[in-house]
């Protein structure tokens, strides 16, 4: 082990202390702060999580996304994560997320969104350091970078589906707090011309 790798890994060691004492510090002050990623916002909004999985789509992902809420729920585990939390996003996530329900969303996924984002407080654009650094690649993009990045400097943990970038981040040593769920869409406007499966359809067990 080089002198140059040595104070590198006590470098991340006294950064993973120092967040770990932040985190416990935040908790004792008041509401733990939790940052929230923009598949996290889909998830708490979509009509799939709200109990209108029983159908297949003409989009063969979003027939699979349903199917694999049938079978494990996202909602239930992510609502209790972040109960008793503050939820919070930086600039880049909300505009990303905006942008999604006003192409996309149904009318019920919009009052969802609504009501989420008059919940959320909005920080700036402040990616850390190291995450700026990261090399950017096919499953490491600049957007990612920014909402992880922000997070990592306000030291917050960031639930999230997207673990193809935590790790690939983590394939060049930059380590993130995330709470991992699901990736759900958002389907309210794909249901009319989605086919309704029949009152107690059971999937098959995959082998």
């Amino acid at each position: 082990l080089s002198l140059r790798n040595l104070d590198a890994s006590l470098a991340e060691l006294m950064r993973e202390l120092d967040a770990s004492l932040t985190a416990e510090r935040n908790s004792i002050q008041g509401k733990q702060r939790v940052n929230l990623d923009v598949s996290s916002m889909l998830v708490l909004c979509s009509e799939l999580t709200h109990g209108h999985a029983n159908y297949v789509f003409k989009s063969a992902v979003l027939t699979d996304q349903a199917r694999y809420e049938r079978r494990n729920p996202a909602l239930p585990g992510l609502a209790e994560f972040l109960k008793d939390k503050e939820l919070v996003c930086c600039q880049t996530a909300r505009q990303d997320f905006t942008d999604i329900v006003a192409t996309v969303a149904g009318p019920t996924e919009r009052e969802r969104a609504e009501e989420l984002m008059a919940r959320v407080s909005v920080l700036d654009d402040q990616p850390s350091q190291r995450v700026t650094a990261l090399r950017e690649s096919g499953k490491i993009r600049g957007r990612a970078k920014v909402i992880f990045g922000t997070a990592d400097q306000h030291r917050l943990t960031t639930t999230t589906a997207n673990m193809a970038f935590v790790r690939a981040a983590a394939g060049q040593a930059v380590h993130f707090s995330v709470f991992e769920h699901e990736s759900r869409a958002l389907t309210e406007a794909k249901q009319q011309s989605a086919t309704p499966l029949p009152e107690g359809h059971v999937d098959e067990e995959e082998e």
